[in-house]
């Protein structure tokens, strides 16, 4: 079974029991709970509008089939559509990747222009500054993180350092069976169905390595670089690509093959590195026509 027959399997379950899920069913609500990528949760909840157990209204909302849209709605009144939320992350990252001294986001005005409330906006705007994403200067607005090749090259350097001592240090204690459930996670895409990524692998190991200081960095610093790699890697040939590394990396570790492994890591590290630097690039090219 793919993660995101998993997936849709437990929202079935939810569902059935009569559960309201209200904001626990935004993407990213959901990509936490099963610790997961964004990737495999979009084609979950795909997969149940098709077979009927979801309906997307007009609004980018989600509801179920048979409680439109207030009683059983998939998203409480306040929170914004997925759309919304989609559309001010892209905002930012961009942002952060194109403008050196990026400018201030007003909460007024921004909330404007993407027809939400500001509480809303705020609620937002908080969480992707505990991601790293966004910084809030007090009286003059919240601004994105500026992310720049250098910022890029040096955070790599240092996670191949990190990641492959924390998988050496946690290699004996690492949970085969999970992560051969977690390569199973990871398919490249095939004909119309998309690409299955499951990006559990790297916190495996950082949790089981017993170091608090690699544990600290990655807690300090992944979460930003973490929404960047996997925004550079929304497109179907990267994501295809991304399942691909996976699926080595894990096959060298079931396999026992320690050196391998970390090498799989660090060319890991590097694609994704480069997969943020190519769409910065495009951004520029973009802008600058």
């Amino acid at each position: 079974m793919l993660l995101s027959d998993r997936i849709a399997a437990d929202i079935r379950k939810d569902l059935a029991s009569g559960k309201h899920l209200g904001q626990d069913c935004t993407l990213h609500a959901l990509a936490k709970r099963f610790g997961v990528s964004l990737t495999p949760v979009r084609a979950a909840l795909a997969q149940l509008v098709a077979s009927g157990h979801l309906v997307k209204l007009p609004n980018g909302r989600l509801a179920t089939a048979k409680n439109l849209p207030q009683e059983q709605g998939l998203s409480e009144p306040d929170h914004p559509p997925e759309s919304a939320e989609e559309r001010i992350r892209a905002e930012v990252m961009n942002t952060g990747l194109t403008c050196d001294h990026p400018p201030f986001l007003r909460e007024e005005d921004a909330a404007a222009r993407f027809n939400i409330g500001r509480t809303v906006l705020r609620r937002l705007f908080f969480l992707m500054a505990g991601e790293g994403l966004l910084e809030h200067v007090p009286r003059r607005g919240w601004r994105a993180r500026p992310i720049s090749e250098t910022d890029l090259r040096d955070f790599v350097a240092v996670r191949e350092l990190l990641e492959t001592k924390a998988l050496m240090l946690a290699w004996d204690g690492l949970d085969r069976g999970f992560l051969e459930h977690v390569r199973e996670g990871n398919q490249p895409a095939r004909g119309p169905v998309a690409a299955k990524v499951d990006n559990r692998l790297h916190a495996h190991w950082i949790e089981r390595c017993g170091n608090r200081y690699i544990a600290a960095f990655f807690a300090q610093n992944g979460g930003a670089h973490a929404s960047l790699f996997d925004y550079a890697s929304l497109d179907r040939p990267t994501a295809s690509a991304m399942a691909l590394q996976h699926r080595a990396i894990l096959d060298a570790v079931l396999s026992g093959d320690r050196q391998e492994a970390c090498r799989q890591v660090a060319d890991h590290a590097r694609a994704q590195a480069e997969n943020a630097r190519r769409l910065r690039l495009r951004l520029l090219h973009t802008n600058g026509d």
